[in-house]
């Protein structure tokens, strides 16, 4: 841990302030590693509330059981994320305002 300080510090603020080394793509992985696991944990909690908001009165009132339940959105959940995000992600990207 004081090894990383170490960097960190010799990056912030070099011994030699009048030349800044330059920025090496392996210092800053662990931001790309943080943003991954957000943004992981974030699409489960979406996926999460969605599940939750569609199967609630089904369940609710024993139409199915939550086992069937659940099994049903695992399925539902990732081949919906899988075949149309792209055209969600396109849909958001250009599609819902046009700038021009």
């Amino acid at each position: 841990m004081a090894a990383i300080a170490a960097q960190a510090q010799e990056i912030i603020a070099p011994a030699d302030s009048t030349i800044i080394p330059p920025m090496q793509p392996h210092h800053y992985t662990f931001i790309f590693a943080l943003g991954v696991i957000v943004a992981g944990l974030d699409a489960y909690g979406i996926g999460a509330n969605d599940v939750a908001n569609g199967f609630a009165s089904s369940v609710g009132s024993g139409s199915i059981s939550l086992l069937t339940a659940c099994l049903i959105a695992l399925f539902t959940e990732f081949l919906g994320a899988f075949l149309l995000g792209s055209n969600t992600a396109e849909t958001v990207k250009s599609g819902i305002i046009d700038i021009n």
